[in-house]
């Protein structure tokens, strides 16, 4: 079993969110898209003959915001929720509310980032 300090495991965490942002920067259409279709899985049910579908959709655009280099948190969710790879269809929305939680994360760290000003 592997053990983290407290340091390293913010070091990584630290790592992902800065993995993420250059994500995001580079894919920013296929953000958009994958916010807006996590909003639709976790605001309405997902019927069981769309789950395939939705889920393999989620999935490529997971794994699309993971390409290049670089650790990051769309890395991890691209192989839980897709069907193909072992993604169950009893823990998808859970999957789904568990990264749309991260997307807040991240966003709040973006925004926690910038210093902006009101100049009159």
């Amino acid at each position: 079993m592997i053990t983290y300090t407290l340091e390293e495991l913010k070091q990584k965490r630290a790592e992902a969110l800065v993995g993420s942002e250059h994500a995001i920067l580079r894919h920013r259409d296929t953000y958009r898209e994958l916010k807006h279709l996590l909003r639709d899985i976790n605001s309405g049910p997902v019927d069981v003959s769309d789950y395939y579908q939705t889920a393999s959709r989620l999935a490529m655009l997971l794994r699309e915001m993971s390409e290049g280099s670089g650790q990051n948190i769309f890395q991890l969710f691209a192989t839980q929720v897709d069907p193909a790879k072992g993604g169950r269809a009893r823990w998808f929305r859970l999957a789904c509310l568990d990264l749309a939680e991260h997307v807040r994360d991240i966003e709040r760290w973006r925004a926690g980032k910038s210093r902006l000003r009101i100049v009159k």
